[in-house]
């Protein structure tokens, strides 16, 4: 898990920034503007803070508090974007989705089915990625979904049988629900080639 570090300028935006992280549980720290970087965070967000070019790996809060976090993300890894982000979906009442981008959890939630187009145009507009793998388990489709997915030329799709129920210890988290849980386990199927750029 990465740490980020916070440069706290403005209260709004660093307040909006703070809840982000919070929702993700990535650990972070808030810095003083000019205060120096612990060796231990790997990007910085500058909320309404002056910018003088003094931080390295560091991202300007752009009103977007997901986007923002999940470029930060990105940048701790020496990108400026994804290189692969392989997305997880569990398709019932309930989707449940789980997001890895270039090996590490970036989140895991479920959505109403009826709001599974939407939440998709979301991760295409939020997330900066040079390609999304979509593993889609084959429990109950979504033709609609799928859909969606193919009009995007940086995606490609995968059909994940459903039989395994276990994570790798890494990527444990407490309290997933169960739709939750199984978009974990099908977003990490090793089923495609292109599985050693996921870990």
């Amino acid at each position: 898990m990465r740490y980020l570090g916070i440069v706290v300028g403005d209260i709004k935006s660093s307040y909006d920034v703070i809840r982000e992280l919070k929702l993700r549980s990535i650990p972070f720290i808030l810095l003083k503007e000019g205060e120096p970087v612990p060796n231990h965070v790997s990007a910085i967000i500058l909320c309404g803070a002056k910018y003088g070019g003094a931080y390295e790996r560091a991202v300007i809060y752009d009103s977007n508090p997901r986007r923002t976090v999940l470029k930060a993300l990105s940048v701790a890894t020496g990108r400026e974007k994804f290189k692969l982000v392989v997305i997880g979906l569990d398709p019932g009442q309930s989707t449940g989705i789980a997001v890895i981008g270039d090996g590490e959890l970036l989140e895991a939630y479920a959505v109403p089915s009826s709001d599974l187009n939407r939440e998709l145009d979301k991760i295409f507009s939020t997330y900066e990625a040079e390609r999304f793998l979509f593993r889609v388990g084959t429990g109950r489709r979504s033709d609609s979904a799928l859909e969606r997915i193919s009009m995007d030329p940086r995606a490609s799709v995968e059909l994940v049988p459903e039989f395994k129920n276990w994570l790798p210890h890494v990527f444990k988290r407490k309290g997933l629900k169960r739709d939750v849980k199984s978009a974990l386990v099908i977003a990490l199927t090793a089923y495609a080639k292109g599985d050693e750029e996921l870990c």
